[in-house]
């Protein structure tokens, strides 16, 4: 008798599509509803980006917890959980009457849409994957991105049928009509629950000895760790510098000399650097150590931002879009594939939770650490280039830090076996 084929590569698929499903509640699906806030609900674009700020820090507070039910209740209930919210939240938002509501709109679909659901699909295809897992994280980064890409476009001709309000009801019953299915009727929460092993691999005979495999770390034990904080270090400095740089994009560009038109194309290569290296870091992640791939990436983001400062219309500027695309493709990646390698998959939730929640509420600092910058020191070159130094001075310090041992450290010694 065949043995079942493996179902790795369809989980792989529906993790993808809630991952790009995600689009709603990230900056690129709500940018296109931000000038209706400020006309439909008379504020000003500051109290928009004020309440943005609250939402993300408040949706980002979540992210450990969200980790946790993903430990505890498997990948498919909280998928099915995360997407009965999300989806209400969404349709929430169509019926916000001002700064209030429309903060607690934001703090729902962020911590639902870009957090919690993201790092559930991103968790769905790390338990099914390890020794492929950069190749298979890969693929669903590069997609997902790519779904994502074309949230713009779908949510402006949306808005123009059916009106903003509506519009919002529309996409959360539709994340309703997608998310749910997938959940409750197409996702396995491991291998292990139907017979099959990570990567396809075949089960072994049933007296066969087990490999000696890395040990699986608690949240706990994986924050302890130099290596844990040398990834999250670089993904809290390229949500921060990165969210800063492209919120104040067209005003930073217009100080280089470039029109809003050439501004605005800056964004073609940054959103195909970031494909790129989500594809190429993701597939290196299975060949070559993190340890040389996170200052990699922490190099990309300091030489971005230093020729941010000088850019000038034409290939300059689309080398500055493309770095800065590359660096977070890269880390995105890096990071999805080294947490895991590094500390197991049995507590992966928890501590994805961590790092996600982090760079998360870091990247709602950005854009205030760039607007102020801009105004003490003159202008947006040198606050840009103290970043620049900032990201080079964090990718040398990761060069210094090795992986963490196979099995975390005693924390705590009682009578009886290590307390976990």
């Amino acid at each position: 008798m065949n043995p079942p084929a493996f179902l790795g590569w369809r989980m792989l698929a529906w993790c993808t599509l809630a991952m790009g499903l995600t689009a709603p509640g990230q900056t690129i699906g709500v940018a296109v509803f931000i000038d209706h806030f400020v006309t439909d609900l008379s504020l000003s674009r500051s109290q928009v980006s004020a309440a943005y700020l609250v939402g993300t820090v408040l949706g980002a507070l979540s992210m450990p917890a969200a980790g946790r039910l993903i430990d505890k209740h498997g990948v498919r209930w909280t998928m099915a959980a995360v997407g009965l919210g999300f989806g209400a939240a969404l349709i929430a938002t169509g019926a916000v009457q001002g700064l209030v509501t429309l903060a607690i709109a934001f703090v729902g679909i962020r911590m639902l849409g870009q957090g919690a659901l993201g790092l559930v699909g991103q968790t769905g295809v790390t338990l099914w994957f390890e020794r492929r897992r950069g190749f298979a994280m890969a693929v669903a980064i590069t997609a997902s991105s790519g779904l994502m890409a074309l949230a713009p476009l779908a949510f402006t001709f949306l808005i123009a049928g059916v009106g903003w309000r509506a519009a919002w009801v529309v996409i959360g019953v539709a994340v309703w009509a997608t998310v749910l299915p997938i959940a409750l009727f197409a996702i396995v929460n491991r291998p292990e629950d139907v017979g099959q092993l990570p990567d396809g691999d075949p089960l072994p005979p049933p007296d066969a000895t087990a490999p000696a495999g890395r040990d699986d770390w608690t949240a706990a034990e994986a924050v302890r760790t130099p290596a844990f904080w040398s990834v999250n270090l670089i993904s809290i400095l390229t949500a921060a510098f990165v969210t800063g740089a492209t919120f104040h994009h067209v005003a930073i560009m217009g100080d280089r000399g470039l029109s809003e038109t050439q501004a605005a194309a800056v964004f073609v290569p940054q959103v195909a650097g970031a494909i790129i290296a989500g594809f190429a870091f993701g597939w290196m992640g299975d060949k070559v150590p993190a340890r040389v791939l996170v200052p990699v990436t922490g190099g990309l983001l300091a030489t971005g931002l230093a020729l941010a400062s000088v850019v000038t219309p034409g290939p300059l500027a689309l080398l500055y879009g493309l770095l800065l695309g590359i660096n977070m493709g890269a880390i995105r990646s890096v990071a999805a594939v080294a947490l895991p390698r590094w500390f197991g998959v049995a507590h992966i939730g928890a501590i994805r939770g961590i790092e996600t929640g982090i760079a998360v509420a870091a990247s709602a600092t950005g854009p205030l650490v760039v607007a102020l910058g801009s105004q003490w020191l003159g202008g947006y070159g040198p606050i840009l280039m103290i970043c620049a130094f900032v990201a080079a001075a964090a990718a040398l310090t990761t060069l210094a830090i090795p992986d963490p041992p196979r099995s975390p450290p005693v924390l705590a010694q009682a009578s009886g076996p290590h307390l976990r």
